[in-house]
């Protein structure tokens, strides 16, 4: 027969039996103690001095289930925790707004055949009214070639259209306005 650790297999496990002999004796033993009065005295001194301890270690157990340690919940976590799920919902609710409008305003284009904004370079400039130039109505900018600007650009502000640049110099260059009778 094959071995396994240090006994033959196939063999009866004594140690086995006499763990489990030896428990239900010992358990025998001690509830044969314990009917005993003599004995029960002495259990019931010893329970009642240990009563106090146990009722104090549960009070303080008690005490110690509601602390967090920054892992748990609070009652104000827990607001503020559905506040910010019902956020999550609403904004959740734009999002999907957002994105059905924005595919509505795609089949709008589509099928009106619109062409969208074409975002093209673009220049900041100040102006300033020009008297004596010779058209009644343009502007002098304070951009030019070395900005980017070229002949024909378009002008525009926060209305819409206002001209167009007719003159580019280094650093300036000259607009007419749309207003202008003279340049027609």
């Amino acid at each position: 027969m094959a071995w396994y650790g240090r006994r033959r297999s196939g063999e009866p496990r004594v140690g086995a039996r006499a763990v489990v002999v030896g428990l239900g004796i010992s358990m025998f033993g001690v509830l044969a103690i314990q009917t005993s009065t003599a004995v029960r005295v002495g259990i019931n001194a010893s329970r009642e001095s240990m009563d106090g301890v146990a009722a104090n270690l549960a009070n303080f157990s008690s005490g110690v289930t509601g602390w967090s340690f920054g892992f748990g919940r609070n009652a104000e976590d827990e607001a503020k925790i559905s506040e910010l799920e019902a956020r999550v919902r609403d904004l959740q609710r734009w999002k999907d707004l957002a994105e059905t409008m924005a595919l509505r305003m795609e089949r709008y284009e589509k099928l009106l055949d619109l062409v969208g904004e074409t975002q093209g370079q673009s220049v900041t400039a100040r102006v300033v009214a020009e008297e004596n130039g010779p058209f009644a109505a343009t502007r002098i900018a304070n951009a030019g070639a070395a900005n980017g600007v070229r002949e024909g650009f378009a002008v525009v502000n926060e209305n819409g259209l206002v001209g167009r640049v007719i003159r580019v110099g280094e650093y300036t260059s000259r607009i007419l306005l749309l207003t202008d009778f003279s340049s027609r």
